[in-house]
């Protein structure tokens, strides 16, 4: 089964579109859930930003009584962690390539 939501709203008021596959058991798994998050581009379509694959039992989720809110809540969450760790990072690196350009080459003791 696939379900489809767009637009999901994170509570920066960035809007995701949501896509859940849920896949049975089979001899090699247990059943499962992967939801994958997308971003609008500014043309046409959608970019995949990532996702996360739940397991019965082991997580939020459970075959007997799937909750999709709760699933594609904590994968936008996570996500937004993600994005906002990277962002930090970059900032940091640009920081440093600025004091690069910016210092005069003398080493000082």
């Amino acid at each position: 089964m696939e379900l489809r939501k767009f637009p999901v709203t994170a509570p920066d008021g960035t809007e995701y579109r949501v896509k859940i596959e849920e896949e049975p058991a089979n001899v090699f798994e247990s059943a499962s859930a992967k939801v994958t998050v997308y971003t609008k581009r500014k043309q046409i379509g959608f970019r995949k930003l990532g996702g996360t694959r739940y397991f019965d039992g082991h997580s939020a989720y459970t075959s007997e009584r799937p909750d999709y809110v709760t699933l594609a809540s904590i994968t936008i969450e996570r996500l937004v962690e993600r994005l906002a760790i990277k962002a930090e990072a970059a900032a940091r690196k640009q920081a440093a390539v600025e004091r690069f350009d910016a210092w005069d080459g003398r080493v000082a003791r």
